[in-house]
């Protein structure tokens, strides 16, 4: 999908009179700027370490441990 958009966005590009690598630079500025909000998404879905830091110890931890 994204090849079709290379290529709308370079012909549209270059049809205005613009330098055609500007819409490659455009799209593979919104590529790199989704994989980039995947890669955060991610980073705050997964789950922490378990055990204490220098933080202090791990939150899900302390319930555990107030069970028992």
């Amino acid at each position: 999908m994204y090849v079709y958009l290379v290529g709308l966005v370079v012909s549209i590009i270059g049809d205005i009179g613009l330098w055609a690598g500007l819409g490659v630079t455009l799209v593979l500025e919104d590529i790199a700027s989704l994989i980039s909000w995947i890669i955060l998404l991610v980073f705050c879905i997964v789950d922490s370490q378990p055990g204490s830091n220098k933080y202090g110890p791990n939150p899900k931890d302390m319930d555990t441990a107030a069970a028992e």
